[in-house]
């Protein structure tokens, strides 16, 4: 049958009265079934506009109701309708209510189909998903993401820390990364995202590809900002605003590759990020050297070099504390 609107009233009648053909029939099915699947599964060249002939089945129902004067042959067609009328609501409502319980029963049951990943300090973790997006988890962090990752409408992942992305394109699933009051939506590109609970600020640092940076329930779009390479989006979650600026790639990202670049930073801010990478405690004695700025870059470096290096830059002395004969603290102090 061609692709033309159909009268549901004429054809709904007419399968009350056994007169429709088989593929009437179908069409029927496909009419009343859409109800139940949701707005995306609605043809409107075949049937029209579904709000519309929803509002108009009740208009109709009500005028028919409250018609007081009818003929025979008006008041049979009367009882068609009604009977057409009243299945109609009647599915719909049925339908609707079973939809909203199957969507709270897959809700509940979903909420059971995903896996947690946990980095403690000085560990990082790679996950590999059957798309080809590639993710790789830095220390002290946590990582939430489906079972079925491809059974939504969206590749979703739920980060508490920081996590490098290699998402591979697919335009039918945006993938999506929730952190505390941002949304950062991707196709297919590669970005770091840090969101640490601990942090007064959120940083999306984009390397390729383009990535959209919202608020987290996604209902301004005008608040959104859309990331070129090399800009770096940074949220201060204690002030509430936000600003877009040119980053360092391997300053950002070096982590991930065993690299930590650091350019004029306080040494307060420097001993936080060498406690994840190396899993030991960095501490200073002497508070009067929080602010004290070191420039130092430790490419593959051992815990070790890293402590000498700290030393020569700001004179400071150090000794350990040692557990199983591992390292587990280093305090600096004034000598």
């Amino acid at each position: 049958m061609k692709n033309t609107k159909i009268n549901i009233d004429d054809l709904l009648e007419r399968y009350l009265n056994n007169k429709t053909t088989t593929e009437e029939n179908v069409i029927l099915s496909k009419f009343l079934d859409s109800f139940q699947k949701g707005n995306e599964d609605w043809d409107e060249t075949v049937f029209g506009e579904k709000t519309q002939i929803e509002e108009r089945v009740y208009l109709e129902l009500m005028e028919k109701i409250n018609k007081p004067d009818v003929t025979t042959k008006e008041y049979s067609n009367r009882k068609i309708f009604l009977k057409i009328a009243a299945s109609i609501v009647f599915i719909i409502s049925a339908l609707s209510i079973l939809f909203y319980i199957n969507n709270n029963y897959n809700s509940k049951s979903s909420a059971q189909l995903w896996t947690e990943k946990n980095t403690q300090m000085g560990e990082r973790l790679t996950i590999n998903f059957i798309d080809g997006t590639k993710i790789i988890v830095n220390a002290n962090s946590v990582i939430k993401y489906p079972n079925n990752f491809l059974s939504n409408k969206d590749r979703e992942v739920y980060l508490d820390g920081e996590a490098y992305f290699e998402v591979s394109k697919d335009s039918l699933r945006p993938f999506k990364v929730y952190t505390n009051k941002i949304v950062t939506t991707v196709l297919g590109t590669k970005f770091n995202v840090k969101a640490y609970p601990d942090e007064h600020e959120i940083a999306v640092s984009l390397v390729n590809g383009k990535v959209k940076v919202s608020n987290e329930n996604n209902a301004v779009e005008d608040a959104s900002v859309i990331l070129k390479p090399n800009q770096q989006f940074v949220y201060n979650k204690n002030e509430q605003i936000s600003s877009v600026t040119i980053f360092n790639i391997q300053s950002e990202i070096g982590w991930k590759d065993n690299n930590l670049i650091f350019d004029n930073e306080p040494l307060s801010e420097i001993f936080v990020v060498l406690e994840r990478a190396y899993g030991v405690k960095f501490e200073l004695k002497d508070k009067s050297y929080t602010s004290w700025k070191v420039t130092a870059n430790f490419k593959n470096a051992s815990l070790w070099t890293v402590i000498e290096t700290i030393k020569n830059l700001t004179k400071l002395e150090y000794k350990t504390l040692k557990e199983n004969n591992s390292v587990k603290e280093v305090s600096f102090y004034k000598h």
